[in-house]
């Protein structure tokens, strides 16, 4: 059961400690952000192709009045947030409007990114392994232990599976591609809904080997052998590691390549009256790839600095617009025109002073 309050003032509070110490360093140069792990390739993306460049073509990017983004996780970028230590946080997780509320915070969509699950395995090329939700949680629940147990053989007709171990990676620091990971394992077994549960840091039943970052996650499956794990698409294409076909509500295995990711974003409905806010739901369309996240940006409704608020709405802004070809090239779907529109006029509506 998905809780009200997904990030709770106690671990907010933990996280927060260092943030809080180091608002007090920024002055009105730069604008800081931190959080989600999944968008920060395309965040380096959009820094360094919107930067102007020089006479070789080369980007110039602006040390002291841009970007200053740390991948610390989604929960750890709402505790800096909420301290006070940097400007945005960007979160695969969208929050209800209560608990923005409470928080004081707005926000808005910039993109969606895939999670591919990851596999190295001898002999199982990229697109090759079948993984339905159910066997994908019963691989996480600790009970098939092998990469020859019986149903993963019974997904997998003519593909030789060894008898190797199956090794589990996880996230080990609170995470909105595990929110988004466990979701999907709960929407499809009843069993791990009940003890694992939907969370951006869950209860493990099996420890598995832990991680911080999706970059860390995909290194230590790329150096396990008959290891699993799950990342964001363009790190495991970055590393080139093994991706497997997921099965979709319409029952077919899907890769997540960008046309089967473009279907599953194109189900989502966000309402700018309701700050955009999700609510968790598979994708329906019979092309699309299952396991998708929406990355938001948080924002102080009363920014801590107006000038550095603005200098990062401005950022956004260019990363919607100007930025869109960047995203599909980074293998992230961009917000459509009209949702780009909806999010501009939400920046007034929302935050103190924004234009």
């Amino acid at each position: 059961m998905i809780t009200k309050r997904l990030f709770s003032a106690a671990s907010l509070a933990v996280l927060a400690g260092a943030a809080s110490a180091r608002a007090q360093g920024l002055d009105d140069s730069g604008f800081r952000g931190a959080g989600s792990t999944l968008v920060y390739p395309m965040l380096l993306r959009w820094q360094h192709s919107l930067a102007p460049r020089d006479g070789d073509g080369k980007p110039q990017v602006d040390t002291e009045n841009g970007m200053d983004y740390e991948a610390s996780g989604s929960s750890a970028g709402v505790a800096r947030l909420t301290a006070r230590a940097v400007e945005f946080a960007a979160s695969d997780i969208s929050l209800p409007p209560a608990e923005l509320e409470r928080l004081g915070l707005a926000q808005f969509p910039i993109v969606t990114g895939g999670i591919a699950v990851v596999t190295s395995v001898r002999g199982v090329a990229n697109d090759q392994l079948r993984l339905s939700g159910d066997v994908l949680a019963k691989i996480y629940l600790g009970q098939i232990t092998a990469w020859n147990d019986p149903a993963l053989m019974a997904l997998n007709p003519g593909l030789s599976l060894p008898a190797t171990p199956i090794r589990l990676v996880r996230r080990a620091d609170g995470s909105g591609t595990t929110y988004h990971f466990s979701a999907f394992l709960a929407g499809a077994n009843a069993e791990f809904r009940s003890r694992v549960g939907i969370s951006p840091q869950p209860s493990w039943t099996v420890a598995g080997q832990g991680a911080r970052g999706n970059r860390a996650v995909a290194e230590a499956v790329r150096g396990n052998e008959g290891s699993i794990g799950y990342v964001e698409v363009s790190e495991a294409r970055r590393l080139n590691l093994s991706m497997a076909l997921l099965q979709n509500a319409a029952g077919r295995f899907v890769a997540p390549g960008q046309p089967n990711l473009f279907a599953a974003a194109a189900s989502s409905r966000l309402d700018p009256a309701q700050h955009f806010h999700a609510v968790q739901e598979a994708p329906t369309a019979e092309d699309a790839y299952p396991l998708i996240a929406t990355v938001y940006v948080m924002m102080r409704r009363q920014p801590v600095s107006l000038p550095r608020a603005r200098r990062a709405l401005e950022f956004f802004r260019l990363c919607l617009t100007e930025g869109r070809d960047d995203a599909v090239r980074t293998g992230f779907v961009p917000l459509g025109p009209e949702l780009v529109r909806q999010v501009q006029a939400y920046w007034p509506r929302a935050i103190l002073g924004a234009r």
